[in-house]
């Protein structure tokens, strides 16, 4: 089609359409652009540009469908391409967008603004390599700019060459020092290019340049932090000092206590060279800190025999005296050393014999003094309750939390540690009652309210902890709590909602939940994009640098792996038993559906169409979810596709997270694709031979493995059967072995035997593995294990054990 040239009069109108669109003055943009078109109809430009408001005026269909025409009119317009480019962008389809940018650049080479929002996206995908070429046009473009020289110095950081990113740096550095003024962006630079001088292991060099460039530095600790390390790299004794002016400012700081001993020769790394020097530092700095909790904790560590008991007993008699609520919580990292342990139990039990020696009188903590404070009594009973709780000895801690609680029954701190010492013994319910009492004590304390909550889900009480939850959210939502929650991206209480409604097998809705966690970290990622362009603007380069790192490893937060583990669970369930689609037994009481308030949602919906969006969120559509209760997830008909959506973010990743190749097991094997399943098994053991999900697999891999010999790709199926099983052994003895070489590794290891045997039909062997599961402490794998098990008498045997060990547990029915 022939293009259509605009009059003067029109064209002054298209340039308008411009400035109303970057002003977000959408309607008056829109009706410019309807006023040319009645002229000129098939102008691709206006048409392009009318799609596009129409797009952000939330008439979606419409809007991509004027962009469609313009485009077909003008196929060699960048303005079209850039503005189709920029609907793929807003429908986040990136890689989609970076084509049609490139094809508009083809039209339009030295376009500053489409360069620009390419290099954003370049940024985005990480596509490094297409980044830095990017970046140099555009200061080539632009050399005058400052900005552009730090994203090429920063395109070249992100794609490996830290080489070159300092060489720009420097030759931007030497055409402006005119222009090189002491703010905060040029204050980020400096360092910035110091950290890059660093990495390239130039430790000279970067101390002559931050002492060049100290006085235009805002920063003043980044650069105490730069000398000390450089000096340390350079094994220079100055480094001594400069760790010292840096403990002067933080004394908790742990880091700069280690590296002040590498500096004086006492350690290398984590090995001690000069012991008795590096005691003597310990007792130096924690005089020069006395107020310091990490000094007092590192020498408390470092300390053994009588001079540990010396040291705690000073440190516990003025905290028992200050009144100090988290004594435990400050030592608690000592019990891993048994000796020590023992020396704090007699010492503070000594404290409790002392306050009682003399009768109806209230004495002090050291033998024959007197004592004024009735909180010292209470700190030590409060004390010794967390002791005991973390040594399981449940009876003893009963004792002394109830007697502090009828020290002091208004203490909110107690009834909180009565609910975890129930907690701890096995018995949720009474945890739950517990800490419902503690709340009562304080109703507006946010904390002690979340935690009652999240106690109430670990019960499978949903509506009463989101009654509670509810105090804390906004009264005018239309899905009630759960739908602010998820506003508020509250990913704790969705998590632990999800895994009650799974416990008590209502998958929709679990499944609702776990895919909502998966939609917000969805989100997290897609904020980054707002930070490409805005850290180059206020120059924050290192911080933007460590949110990209963060970024690239966000699904391994243990939230999302989580959340991704139990979703795959349930569409493997799915998937091997298709009829749970059936079993929708709960609907959210909580969650209006019925037509009046479909309607009301459709009417706010509209309201908000109508809105002039004078900002960002309001022109969005109020998102009104038609599946409150996961029904129509649960009705998929390809399970597996869906729980790979879980996955992929996970295998986009470095792959040193075992749990990434235990779940892709999980969904290959099941759709047949035998190669990838059984490469996800020799990736996996590469990284842990003895992972008890990993033994799992290999036994459920070897009893089917007659299966899938049928497969296309039997050869190479072959040959990885070889390497993951180096002889042709048994299914009995592959998982006798791991349990004589890992039964005293963890619960979960015995756990994994257990449940090889009822795999293989092997359960002669049951009775021996339970009572070696009891030489272990985690009641949550013996719930599970008793789970498992459905003969009579080893249940009944089992259960007997288990309240021997927890004689107040409870759910062993």
């Amino acid at each position: 089609m022939v293009k259509q040239e605009l009059t003067p009069k029109e064209a002054s109108l298209f340039r308008q359409i411009f400035k109303l669109y970057e002003t977000k003055q959408y309607k008056k943009s829109l009706k410019n652009a309807d006023q040319i078109l009645k002229k000129y109809p098939e102008h691709g430009e206006t048409l392009s540009m009318k799609g596009l408001i129409l797009t952000l005026l939330n008439k979606k269909s419409e809007g991509y469908e004027h962009a469609h025409r313009g485009l077909r009119n003008n196929l060699t317009s960048h303005i079209c391409w850039h503005v189709f480019g920029l609907l793929h962008r807003l429908d986040k389809n990136y890689n989609e967008a970076i084509k049609c940018y490139i094809n508009a650049l083809k039209y339009d080479k030295e376009n500053l603004q489409i360069l620009r929002d390419l290099a954003l996206l370049q940024t985005h995908k990480r596509l490094f390599t297409q980044l830095v070429n990017t970046r140099n046009i555009l200061l080539q473009l632009n050399p005058k700019q400052r900005q552009n020289w730090i994203a090429y110095a920063l395109a070249n950081y992100l794609n490996g060459n830290i080489v070159a990113s300092e060489k720009i740096l420097t030759t931007y550095e030497n055409i402006s020092k005119n222009d090189f003024l002491g703010n905060y962006e040029n204050s980020e630079a400096v360092l910035y290019k110091c950290t890059i001088i660093m990495e390239l292991g130039n430790y000279i060099e970067a101390l002559n340049y931050i002492n060049s460039l100290e006085y235009k530095v805002v920063d003043k600790m980044s650069i105490m932090e730069i000398k000390a390390k450089c000096l340390l790299k350079l094994q220079k004794k100055e480094a001594i000092a400069e760790y010292i002016k840096l403990l002067d400012r933080n004394s908790e700081n742990s880091e700069y206590y280690i590296d002040l001993a590498r500096a004086k020769g006492l350690k290398n790394k984590n090995e001690v060279i000069d012991t008795n020097g590096l005691k003597q530092m310990y007792i130096d700095l924690e005089k020069r800190y006395p107020g310091s909790y990490v000094a007092k904790c590192l020498l408390l560590d470092f300390l053994s025999g009588d001079e540990f008991k010396t040291a705690i007993n000073s440190y516990l008699e003025k905290l028992f005296e200050k009144g100090t609520p988290s004594i435990f919580i400050s030592i608690k990292c000592l019990y891993s050393d048994k000796e020590k342990k023992d020396i704090i139990q007699n010492l503070v039990e000594e404290y409790l014999d002392n306050l009682y020696l003399k009768k109806d009188i209230l004495c002090g903590i050291k033998n024959g003094t007197k004592n004024n404070d009735p909180t010292v009594l209470l700190w030590i009973l409060y004390f010794l309750a967390q002791h005991y709780d973390y040594l399981r000895e449940t009876e003893k801690a009963l004792i002394y939390i109830d007697k502090a609680i009828e020290h002091t029954p208004t203490l909110v701190e107690l009834y909180l540690t009565k609910a975890r010492i129930y907690k701890h013994s096995g018995n949720a319910q009474l945890a739950m009652f517990f800490l419902n009492n503690a709340r009562k004590l304080d109703l507006q304390d946010r904390y002690i309210n979340t935690k009652c909550a999240k106690y109430m889900l670990r019960n499978d009480c949903n509506k009463e902890a989101l009654n509670i939850i509810g105090l804390f959210t906004k009264t005018n939502i239309i899905d009630g709590p759960i739908d602010d929650l998820v506003d508020m991206q509250c990913i704790w209480f969705i998590l632990e909602d999800g895994q009650s409604f799974l416990r008590q097998k209502k998958y929709n809705i679990a499944l609702k939940r776990f895919e909502t966690i998966r939609k917000i970290f969805n989100i997290w990622n897609e904020d980054q994009f707002d930070f490409h362009s805005y850290s180059l603007k206020k120059g924050t380069f290192r911080t933007y640098i460590d949110c990209l790192k963060w970024e690239d490893n966000l699904f391994l937060h243990p939230y999302y792996l989580k959340a991704a583990q139990l979703a795959i669970k349930i569409y493997v369930l799915l998937h091997d038993h298709p009829d749970l689609k059936n079993n929708l037994n709960y609907t959210d009481s909580n969650v209006f559906n019925n037509k009046e308030t479909l309607k009301q949602a459709e009417n706010i919906q509209l309201q908000n169409n109508n809105l002039n969006n004078k900002k960002s969120k309001e022109n969005e559509k109020l998102d009104f979810d038609d599946d409150p209760n996961g029904n129509k997830l649960i009705q998929t008909e390809n399970p597996l596709q869906d729980a790979l959506r879980f996955l992929l973010p996970l295998q986009s990743l470095t792959l040193d997270n075992i749990q990434i190749y235990i779940l892709g097991f999980e969904i290959y094997f099941r759709q047949k694709n035998y190669s990838q399943a059984l490469k996800c098994i020799l990736n996996a053991k590469k990284l842990d031979l003895y992972h008890p999900d990993l033994h799992l697999q290999m036994i459920y891999l070897k009893k089917n493995f007659k299966n899938i010999l049928e497969s296309q790709d039997a050869e190479e199926i072959i040959q990885k059967k070889n390497e993951i099983f180096s002889t042709d052994i048994t299914e009995y003895d592959l998982n006798e072995e791991f349990y004589k070489y890992t039964k005293n590794f963890s619960a979960y290891h015995v756990l994994s035997y257990i449940k090889s045997l009822v795999l293989i039909n092997e359960l002669s062997h049951l009775e021996e593995a339970i009572v070696q599961l009891l030489s272990f402490n985690d009641i949550t794998v013996f719930r599970e294990a008793f789970d498992i098990i459905t003969e009579d008498r080893l249940k009944s045997l089992f259960k007997k054990l288990i309240l021997e060990k927890f004689p107040l547990a409870t759910g062993f029915d």
